[in-house]
């Protein structure tokens, strides 16, 4: 198995996001990887060409966009790797768990990806 940098792998993630670089986001998974969000609506898309769409969707539909990655954990023996970030977004601001899982090739073979609390917005203080 292929071994994984968590916190390098994490910031590249975070980066890509930055970019708004949906192809290089979709590189790192497999080719029937299942991604579930559990946001409003809660969604789910299995293979790469959905997460394309999915993806690309969401970062056309941002005026501003801007994630921090707090930190990055990694499960040898899982092969998980558990992200925790801030997502600002159009003036919101989100936390973020995103949770993924990699084959023995280094691919990620699902992504799971939770919002917790809203912290703010721009309207308030």
């Amino acid at each position: 198995m292929r071994m994984i940098d968590g916190s390098g792998f994490g910031q590249a993630w975070i980066d890509a996001w930055n970019r708004r670089d949906v192809e290089t986001l979709v590189g790192y998974f497999a080719d029937d990887a299942t991604l579930t969000t559990h946001f409003n609506p809660i969604a789910s898309a299995t293979g790469r060409p959905l997460l394309n769409s999915y993806w690309s969707a969401l970062a056309k539909s941002a005026t501003s966009f801007h994630c921090t990655l707090n930190d990055a954990f990694w499960s040898v023996q899982e092969r998980k790797l558990t992200l925790l970030y801030r997502i600002e977004r159009d003036g919101a601001r989100l936390r973020a768990c995103e949770m993924l899982h990699f084959g023995p090739d280094g691919r990620v073979q699902r992504d799971n990806l939770v919002y917790n609390a809203l912290l703010g917005s721009k309207s308030t203080p």
